[in-house]
C-alpha cells in the first residue's frame, strides 16, 4: 500500500510540474493566467468543478461522516442537494448572462455584486462592496486550504509515516509551484487527473461494499439496525440543524462560490456552465453516494473488525471513516494493498484539486478585484500590454505569498486545536463566503437596493458567521455541552444559517430605511 501510494504521489507531481514548465509562457496576461481567455471547454469545466468541490474537507469527509452517522438518510439528502445545486444556478443564470460572456470585466461576483448594485461611477460604496467581497472569500478560501492540506497530510501520514506537518509543508510546497507559474490552466488539466483518481476510488469503494455486505447474513439485521429503513427515519434522522443547513448551503454554494464564478468567467458562455453544473451535479452525486456508503461500511463492518483485532486504539470511530478504511491496509497483500494505496492517493489528490484551485482563486481575488477593480478602478479588457504583463507577476507572486499565509494558518488553527474535529473547521471556513448570498438573492427583485444597503449586509453577515463558528469551536474543545439549550455539534451548523439570517435582516432593514 504505501509503496504503490509513495510512486504514485512522486509521479503524479512530476506530472503537474512539468505539464506547467510546458505551458507557463502561455500565460500572456491576467485574462490569460487566470480565466484562460475565455477558452474552457465543457468537458474541461465539468472536470474541473467536481475534483475541485470533492474535496476532503468538503463532500468527501462530509459525505463519509454522515453516511457514517446517518446512513440512507445522508444519502437522501446528498440527492437532494444534488438537485438544489443545479436548480440554484438555473434559477439565476439569466440574471449572470451578460455579465458572464462579457469578456471586459473580472467575472468574479465580487465585481458582479458592485457593478449590478452601482449607482455610477463615483458610488464610493460599490468599491467598497468589492473589496470586502473579495475579502470575504480570501478569509474562506485560505482556512479552507488549511483544512484540505491538513486532511490530505493526515491520510499521507497514516500511509507512509513522517509528521503531519511535513507532509502538509510538501504538499504546500508542491501546489503552490504549479498553482504559482501555471495558473488556472495548470489548475484544471491537475483537476481533471485528480478527478480520474477519485473516480478508481469511487469504483474501488462500491466494490469493497458489494463484496463484503453480499456476504453479511441479512437476517441478522446488522444493516438496518444501524439504519433503519422507514421513511420517517430517511427523511428525519440527519436532524433538523443539519437539513436546514445543507439545504439552505447546498442552495447557495454555486451562486457565491468564487471557484465556480471563475469556471464560468473562463468559459464566458453561460450555456457551457448551465450544462457542465448540470453534468457536475450527477457526477457529485454519485461520489457523495460512494463516500456515503463507505461511512456506512466503516460503521457496519471496519469498526467491529477493529475491535476484534486490537486494532481498536487506531479507529477514528466515525470521526474520519476514510482513515478507518486505510486501517485495513496492513492486513493486505498483494493487487488488494495496491489498489488501497492508490485510493489513498485518490484521497490526497482530493485536497491538492481543492487547495491549488483555492490558492489561484485568492490570487485572482487580490489582483482583480483590489489592484485593478478597486486601486486602479478599471477592467480588465482596459489593461494594455505592460499592465497585462506587470499584472501577471503579480499573480504569480500573490499566489506563492498566498501559500505563506496558508502555512502560517495552520500554524496558527493548529495551535488553537481548531483541527481537532474537521467538521468544526468546515463550518467556520467554508460559511464566511455565505455573507454575499443575500445581495444575489435579490437581484431578481425589479427596485435596486442601495449599495450601502448590500454593503452593510455582507459585513454583518461575515461578522457573525465567523463569530459563532469560532465561539462554538471555543466551547466544543473546551468541553462545553450546550449552547442556548443545544449540543455543541448541533448548534454548529447552525452558524452559516444565524450568519445569512442576520445578513438578511440587515438587508431588509437598511433597505426598508433608505427608501423612506
Amino acid at each position: 500500500m504505501a509503496t504503490s501510494f509513495l510512486i504514485g504521489f512522486f509521479v503524479l507531481i512530476g506530472v503537474f510540474l512539468f505539464h506547467t514548465y510546458l505551458n507557463v509562457k502561455r500565460n500572456s496576461g491576467f485574462s490569460d493566467y487566470f480565466l484562460m481567455n475565455g477558452e474552457l471547454k465543457l468537458q474541461p469545466f465539468t472536470a474541473s468543478l467536481a475534483a475541485t468541490n470533492l474535496s476532503l474537507g468538503n463532500f468527501v469527509l462530509v459525505g463519509a461522516i454522515w453516511g457514517y452517522l446517518f446512513g440512507l438518510s445522508a444519502i437522501f439528502w446528498f440527492t437532494v442537494a444534488a438537485f438544489l445545486f443545479v436548480l440554484s444556478f438555473y434559477l439565476y443564470a439569466p440574471d449572470f448572462k451578460n455579465f458572464i460572456e462579457d469578456r471586459s470585466n473580472s467575472g468574479s461576483i465580487h465585481e458582479f455584486i458592485s457593478s449590478y448594485y452601482s449607482e455610477g461611477n463615483h458610488d464610493i460604496y460599490a468599491s467598497r462592496i468589492r473589496v470586502l467581497a473579495s475579502f470575504a472569500t480570501i478569509i474562506t478560501l485560505v482556512i479552507a486550504t488549511v483544512l484540505e492540506l491538513h486532511l490530505g497530510a493526515m491520510i499521507a501520514s497514516s500511509i507512509l509515516g513522517g509528521s503531519i506537518f511535513v507532509w502538509f509543508s510538501a504538499l504546500l510546497l508542491s501546489i503552490g509551484l504549479y498553482a504559482a507559474y501555471g495558473g488556472f490552466r495548470s489548475v484544471v488539466f491537475t483537476d481533471v487527473i485528480q478527478g480520474g483518481f477519485l473516480f478508481i476510488a469511487a469504483l474501488f469503494i462500491l466494490v469493497l461494499v458489494a463484496t463484503k455486505w453480499i456476504n453479511l447474513p441479512f437476517e441478522s439485521n446488522v444493516i438496518l439496525s444501524k439504519y433503519p429503513t422507514s421513511l420517517e427515519n430517511i427523511v428525519c434522522d440527519l436532524g433538523w440543524q443539519n437539513i436546514l443547513s445543507f439545504s439552505i448551503i447546498t442552495f447557495g454554494w454555486f451562486l457565491v462560490t468564487m471557484d465556480t464564478w471563475q469556471r464560468n468567467a473562463s468559459t464566458r458562455s453561460i450555456d457551457t456552465s448551465k450544462k457542465g453544473i448540470l453534468i457536475g451535479g450527477g457526477i457529485l452525486l454519485f461520489f457523495m453516494v460512494c463516500f456515503s456508503l463507505l461511512g456506512m461500511f466503516d460503521a457496519v463492518s471496519i469498526a467491529p473488525w477493529a475491535e476484534a483485532s486490537s486494532a481498536i486504539q487506531g479507529h477514528s470511530g466515525g470521526f474520519h471513516p476514510i482513515s478507518d478504511l486505510l486501517l485495513i491496509g496492513d492486513s493486505l497483500s498483494g493487487l488488494s494493498s495496491i489498489i488501497l494505496g492508490i485510493v489513498g492517493l485518490a484521497f490526497v489528490m482530493a485536497a491538492i484539486s481543492t487547495a491549488d484551485t483555492f490558492l489561484v482563486v485568492c490570487s485572482y481575488s487580490l489582483i482583480g478585484d483590489y489592484l485593478i477593480g478597486f486601486k486602479k478602478a478599471m477592467k480588465i479588457g482596459e489593461l494594455d500590454e505592460t499592465e497585462n504583463a506587470r499584472f501577471l507577476t503579480y499573480g504569480k507572486v500573490s499566489a506563492l505569498l498566498f501559500s505563506v499565509l496558508v502555512l502560517i494558518s495552520w500554524i496558527i488553527c493548529n495551535q488553537l486545536r481548531l483541527l481537532l474535529d474537521p467538521l468544526t473547521l468546515f463550518f467556520i471556513a467554508y460559511s464566511v463566503q455565505f455573507g454575499l448570498l443575500v445581495p444575489i438573492l435579490f437581484i431578481k427583485r425589479t427596485r435596486k437596493a442601495k449599495t450601502l444597503v448590500v454593503f452593510y449586509s455582507i459585513l454583518v453577515g461575515m461578522i457573525v458567521t465567523l463569530g459563532l463558528g469560532i465561539y462554538s469551536a471555543i466551547i466544543l474543545f473546551s468541553s462545553g455541552k450546550e449552547i442556548f439549550g443545544m449540543a455543541v455539534d448541533q448548534f454548529l451548523p447552525l452558524s452559516p444559517i444565524l450568519g445569512i439570517g442576520f445578513s438578511l435582516v440587515t438587508f431588509l432593514v437598511l433597505d426598508l430605511v433608505n427608501r423612506r
